[in-house]
């Protein structure tokens, strides 16, 4: 499967078919993303890694079982169509009526935008029936390091979603002070993360050492997740088999999700910022 790749001065992203994904992400040629050793493998593989997820990112109980991400062939498993033109990719897909046990026919696009050293992410939906969305990218940061705890994290959050033993989500809470990042905190592995948070101003910050991400989103929330659980996919930059990176993955309301009717147009965005410290 041939990949794409949208390059500047200092930026070089490789992205997929596969999911509309991000495959790898340069930065002054250090890897920024927690992505597989070979391309081949990440062709082939069901990691959610950089992925688009859909047509409902998160876990939700579908027909008495547990559904994570739209499902074992949802939207990460798609292979898109694309167009190239300069610096921006426009991927799309049509989800059929019935395709992961979804109602409607699901037309998505998926545009990605290089500008300097921002990357834009959109997400541009449509169904002809009733039906629940909820889209988000599952990239994994690392920001050149190989290990979660050297990064620090900030977002104005005072919520966050507490979920059952099946990890459904239940209610909102207060986020704890293990959990509080209104100032740039390093990761504390005792406090593992999977969990949803507020975000009151649509503002995250990442930053390792050398580079900062500055992220800026239209999503009510984001799903932060530290790599918690171990895997045997090999992977760029570490030799682990977890806690390599942080997807940020923000999303709408897992507590109030939507029916987006026909003749509305689902319309999200993610804008990318990075620069060196």
């Amino acid at each position: 499967m041939a990949m794409i790749t949208l390059k500047n001065k200092n930026m070089e992203i490789t992205l997929s078919p596969l999911g509309a994904s991000i495959y790898r992400w340069r930065f002054h040629n250090e890897d920024m993303v927690v992505t597989l050793s070979d391309e081949q493998e990440f062709n082939q593989t069901e990691n959610y890694f950089g992925k688009t997820i859909g047509r409902l990112c998160g876990r939700i109980l579908k027909d008495g079982e547990v559904s994570l991400h739209g499902g074992q062939d949802g939207i990460s498993t798609k292979i898109f169509d694309y167009q190239l033109e300069c610096n921006r990719v426009a991927f799309s897909y049509l989800s059929k009526d019935g395709e992961s046990g979804y109602p409607g026919n699901f037309k998505l696009e998926v545009i990605y935008t290089l500008v300097d050293d921002t990357l834009a992410l959109e997400f541009i939906a449509s169904v002809d029936k009733p039906c629940l969305v909820s889209l988000t990218n599952h990239t994994f940061f690392c920001l050149g390091e190989s290990k979660v705890q050297n990064l620090k994290l900030k977002m104005n959050s005072d919520k966050y979603i507490y979920y059952d033993s099946k990890l459904l989500p239940i209610k909102w809470k207060d986020v704890p002070d293990y959990w509080d990042f209104h100032k740039p905190r390093e990761f504390n592995m005792d406090y593992e993360i999977d969990n949803s948070f507020s975000l009151k101003d649509g503002k995250i910050q990442l930053s390792s050492n050398k580079y900062c991400l500055d992220i800026e989103t239209d999503f009510k929330m984001t799903q932060i997740y530290t790599d918690n659980f171990i895997n045997n996919v090999k992977t760029l930059l570490s030799k682990d088999n977890h806690y390599r990176g942080v997807a940020i993955e923000p999303q709408d309301d897992q507590l109030d999700r939507k029916e987006l009717l026909p003749g509305q147009t689902y319309q999200r965005k993610i804008i990318y910022r990075l620069r060196k410290l």
